[in-house]
């Protein structure tokens, strides 16, 4: 099916009131929505299940070139491609308030997602949690949060990756703002911004990543690999690696405005290169940093 359009919501499929929708081998091209989700709207307790599919050239005026979800919506992909999907916010996806659930096999990714604002591959602004796993994000562009764009709520994180995300100013791979995210496992490669190449927790957030996640290959102006700033919070744990990052100042991690890190358990800061300074870790405006059973090497 191509060429579909809708006049406001869900460019293919609106879903409300505990509907269900599965595709299987499947493809869909040229998808547009006035308003949110170019391809589907999802609320209300309701699922749309991706199987063996591909869907691109999908778009919404204003939130969720691909989905828009809320209110303890589900997602799931198999063996599912999404490519070029473009909105104001959420280049893909778009989920607002609480419960909502993407879950994908692994396999599953999205391609050439953009949005105009925030959040290329998935914008949330939540107000209570949502979870998000077993899917890529790749060549994902955005001005802010380039991956992944969280704010205001709690987020869960797994086997999630994010590959050549490229913001025009902060959070290449994830942008946090206000919020609590756990990440277990997963990676953020080769990704840039002008701070905050794989990451940035900014303005009280608190941020916390195990399982051996991976921030590798990103650039920066401040922070190639973690920006930390404005209050904000980080715990890397678990065997957590940042390595070959880039950056003018803190090619690993930048930490500033009275901002903590706890650097612990067997988890490594590696080859990483500032032209500037701080190479490994900058700590800076009354900021601190703890380093417990880790370490940091040939920076």
């Amino acid at each position: 099916a191509e060429n579909i359009k809708s006049n406001i919501d869900g460019g293919v499929f609106l879903l409300q009131g505990a509907s269900s929708v599965t595709l299987s081998k499947s493809k869909f091209r040229d998808c547009k929505a006035q308003r949110h989700g170019g391809f589907a709207h999802i609320t209300e307790g309701s699922s749309l299940y991706v199987q063996n599919s591909l869907i691109s050239d999908t778009k919404a005026k204003v939130y969720g070139g691909f989905v828009y979800m809320s209110g303890a919506s589900v997602l799931s992909l198999q063996k599912a491609e999404i490519e070029s999907t473009l909105a104001q916010v959420g280049g893909a996806l778009y989920i607002g308030g609480a419960g909502s659930r993407v879950e994908g096999d692994g396999s599953s990714k999205f391609v050439n997602a953009a949005a105009i604002d925030s959040g290329g591959g998935v914008y949330a602004d939540d107000e209570g949690f949502a979870h998000l796993s077993g899917f890529t994000i790749e060549n994902a562009r955005a001005n802010l949060g380039a991956g992944v764009y969280l704010s205001n709520g709690n987020y869960s994180l797994e086997n999630v990756y994010v590959i050549r995300g490229a913001a025009a100013t902060f959070g290449g791979g994830y942008y946090i703002k206000n919020a609590r995210l756990s990440i277990q496992g997963g990676y953020v490669g080769r990704s840039s911004a002008e701070s905050g190449g794989g990451i940035m927790a900014t303005e009280n957030s608190i941020l916390m990543t195990a399982a051996s996640f991976l921030l590798s290959n990103n650039t920066a102006n401040k922070g190639g690999g973690l920006t930390v700033e404005r209050g904000s919070k980080a715990v890397l744990s678990g065997q957590t690696v940042i390595n070959y990052c880039r950056a003018k100042d803190g090619a690993g991690i930048w930490l500033s405005g009275q901002s903590m890190i706890l650097i612990e358990r067997r988890s490594i800061i590696s080859d990483c290169s500032a032209t500037n300074q701080g190479g490994g870790v900058m700590v800076v405006d009354e900021s601190s940093a703890k380093i417990h059973e880790s370490s940091i090497l040939r920076n």
